[in-house]
């Protein structure tokens, strides 16, 4: 998903956009940039869709995926132990 972050979030973005405005009668914006913005990303961007792009999507992919490998490298002792329950797995150690 990472590697096509651009085209799911495109996708997204169009669907986000339209219930925007059809529930809340508004369009999704960036927020305005300033040159001496510290508590928040500050990229510059050209349009909307790349703003969120770059400050929500791929950043929340990015934990999502670094989260997950954490998880199950940190277990994969214990991961691997459940081969042991499977039928196959068994009768191919005997």
């Amino acid at each position: 998903m990472r590697e096509t972050a651009n085209d799911t979030f495109t996708e997204i973005f169009q669907v986000a956009s339209k219930f925007s405005a059809n529930l809340f009668d508004t369009e999704l914006q960036a927020p305005r940039v300033t040159s001496r913005q510290k508590s928040r990303a500050n990229p510059q961007t050209t349009s909307n869709e790349e703003y969120f792009r770059v400050t929500t999507f791929i950043p929340c992919i990015d934990t999502l995926i670094q989260n997950l490998t954490d998880r199950f490298i940190k277990n994969e002792d214990i991961l691997s132990s459940f081969q042991l329950l499977l039928p196959g797995y068994a009768c191919e150690k005997k």
